[in-house]
């Protein structure tokens, strides 16, 4: 059993090398936490083909393409054919095909795009940022690529022991009244992914300046400001809706600030300033 965002996730199939292949893929991520309400359970079966064919593309959202049958739904990475997965309404269940091509890159890729229906459905979304918890809250940093997001990260972790949960993407999602962020098994080229989840205290987009400033987006301009980094389900209508629900929730409770900063213990101690108060 693995548990991502507090989701039990549970991994089926008839190879047990494929499985192996998965529990050493989310060794940072496996439980023995049984689900008290399977609502929250998220099953994916995994099989491995001697040769996989690849459906027609009815549309793509790259890298992605999709083939679309009634309530299912196949995808692929259209880089790297060697397997796809299959997402079942309402997408809580899920199938994975490899052959022995299949990568663990595109393993994770695949796992992903099941869990991601998965926790869109479930209030939660997943943003292009870093993450950190300092006294048990989160902060996420968000900016365009080389805007210096996992740099602050490692200044948090370096000057004031935060942990670094996540170097690229964060889970946020709506729990029991309060709006949580997750590290996730999806790290991009950074060596930071923990299984743990905070309570979320600030969003922080960052800029690169030659002076150090903090100031808190006003709530008409906060889309404009973090929506491209969002990472919206656009395969299906209906989750898009829950998504933009769910991240207008999440911004009405939680304060999203630009910071102009530049990339050493100053704007650090701003940031810390501006939001913990000390």
């Amino acid at each position: 059993m693995l548990s991502i965002c507090d989701f039990p996730i549970e991994i089926s199939g008839a190879d047990n090398e494929v499985i192996s292949n998965y529990d050493k893929l989310f060794a940072l991520f496996k439980s023995s936490i049984l689900p008290e309400n399977t609502k929250y359970l998220l099953k994916i079966e995994v099989e491995k083909k001697d040769e996989i064919k690849i459906p027609d593309c009815d549309y793509e959202l790259l890298p992605f393409c999709f083939c679309q049958a009634d309530e299912e739904l196949k995808v692929w990475n259209r880089y790297s054919t060697t397997g796809y997965v299959q997402l079942i309404k309402p997408w809580n269940k899920a199938k994975i095909f490899e052959t022995s091509q299949t990568t663990d890159i595109l393993r994770l890729n695949l796992f992903q795009m099941a869990f991601s229906s998965f926790l869109y459905l479930n209030k939660g979304v997943f943003m292009h940022g870093a993450v950190v918890s300092y006294k048990d809250y989160g902060i996420i940093f968000t900016a365009s690529p080389g805007g210096g997001k996992s740099t602050q990260a490692q200044l948090w972790g370096k000057l004031y022991q935060a942990q670094i949960l996540n170097g690229d993407k964060a889970m946020i999602r709506l729990k029991d009244g309060c709006c949580m962020v997750y590290g996730s098994p999806w790290s991009g080229s950074s060596k930071y992914k923990q299984n743990k989840g905070v309570p979320l205290k600030a969003i922080i987009s960052l800029q690169k300046g030659d002076n150090n400033e903090i100031f808190r987006v006003a709530n008409h301009q906060i889309l404009q400001e973090i929506g491209t980094h969002i990472y919206y389900p656009y395969w299906d209508k209906e989750l898009l809706n829950i998504s933009m629900d769910t991240l207008n929730e999440i911004l009405q409770n939680v304060p999203v600030y630009i910071l102009k900063c530049t990339p050493d213990e100053r704007a650090v101690n701003l940031t810390k300033y501006t939001i913990f108060k000390e």
